[in-house]
């Protein structure tokens, strides 16, 4: 992302050469720790937003994850990428990092990163991502993953075949949407020879809050033993509890069946 964008987003170009006096980091350079950051804050993170009189303004970012090792490699993102400390934060009973820098927000905006609550809104894995390199793509599956996939499971007690499911919360009018973005990353997955099974409705799976609106779960699963093998050798996870349940099964599957790494 370059500095004409970037002003371009202002809608009072006063406003962007204020920021653009506060900060060092533009252009911003498609690195796998850029990819790395919009994965996390993607997945259990938001861009929070205010309103003035002409239009929705990015002010902040929220990252949300009981795992301190997540936490601080978010930490470490931000400072790398923005060169930016977010807080320690308590988000009611669950521990996060919050960060109050408009500019960074809005970077992440312009990324693609879309603003509020996700599940009520329409979105994709942003474009440039899709278009990058592996070890970029490899960067934000990984990152997105380790906050939105389960830790790594049986799929039957008595065979050594394991799995991993990426679920996606969508209200119902937004579904459709959700199964384009499940695709999306499925679409990615097969680059790395990670076949996965979906997405899927789950109809069993749904939410209804108090102004009646219902929210739905989709599912993507990578179930095919040499898919798990191959998202461990090529993807993997940086959460330490799914990162030694993957190892774990691998092992298991190459000891077990003729899959190879």
């Amino acid at each position: 992302m370059n500095e004409s964008r970037f002003i371009a987003s202002y809608a009072r170009q006063g406003s962007a050469k204020n920021a653009l006096d506060n900060i060092n980091w533009l252009p911003l350079v498609k690195t796998k720790e850029l990819a790395e950051l919009v994965g996390y804050v993607f997945a259990d993170g938001s861009v929070e937003h205010s309103y003035d009189k002409i239009k929705i303004r990015p002010k902040g970012a929220d990252f949300i994850s009981d795992s301190s090792v997540l936490r601080n490699r978010v930490r470490f993102l931000f400072n790398t990428v923005f060169n930016v400390e977010p807080k320690d934060h308590l988000f009611r009973n669950t521990k996060g990092l919050r960060l109050r820098n408009a500019a960074a927000a809005r970077a992440l905006w312009l990324l693609g990163i879309p603003m509020g609550r996700k599940v009520s809104q329409y979105y994709n894995v942003p474009g440039w991502i899709k278009i990058a390199n592996k070890e970029i793509k490899s960067a934000f599956i990984k990152a997105y993953f380790d906050c939105d996939a389960s830790k790594p499971y049986k799929l039957f007690k008595k065979k050594a075949t394991f799995g991993i499911r990426l679920t996606v919360n969508k209200e119902e009018e937004k579904v459709s949407n959700g199964l384009v973005f499940l695709n999306a990353i499925k679409e990615m997955l097969q680059e790395f020879e990670v076949v996965c099974n979906g997405p899927y409705v789950r109809k069993s799976k749904i939410y209804i809050n108090k102004k009646g609106v219902k929210t739905i779960m989709l599912e993507l699963l990578v179930q095919r033993q040499q898919a798990f093998l191959n998202y461990f050798k090529h993807i993997g996870f940086t959460e330490p509890s799914k990162k030694e349940k993957i190892k774990e099964y691998a092992k298991v599957i190459i000891s077990n069946t003729n899959y190879r790494l």
